[in-house]
């Protein structure tokens, strides 16, 4: 597993009844995509964005590499790439932390 506060956790995961799940932790917050298309139809938003966004990335970017450098028990990669990061997959929770989720 990933421990890394911009990293969402998964709480449990496994099958039931043939279909796989995902448990991961409750996070009070917006996607990046809904965030950034609410700071796009304000004014005042529009010029905060491009201070929001660096930030937003950078802290998705100290995710993924978390994810990225993750090891196991004895040390081995696991191996982890994210393959859709993606404005719906970070997200901004209403304290201002960012996670990467999927």
């Amino acid at each position: 597993c990933v421990h890394h506060p911009n990293v969402c956790r998964v709480l449990d995961f496994g099958t039931s009844e043939g279909t796989y799940y995902l448990a991961m932790e409750y996070v009070l917050g917006e996607t990046w995509g809904a965030l950034q298309n609410a700071l796009l139809a304000d004014e005042g938003g529009r010029k905060i964005l491009p201070t929001l966004a660096a930030y937003a990335i950078a802290q998705a970017c100290e995710g993924l590499h978390a994810a990225h450098e993750a090891t196991d028990d004895k040390g081995e990669s696991l191996h982890i790439v994210h393959r859709d990061i993606s404005p719906q997959n970070i997200f901004v929770a209403y304290d201002g932390s960012v996670r990467v989720l999927d």
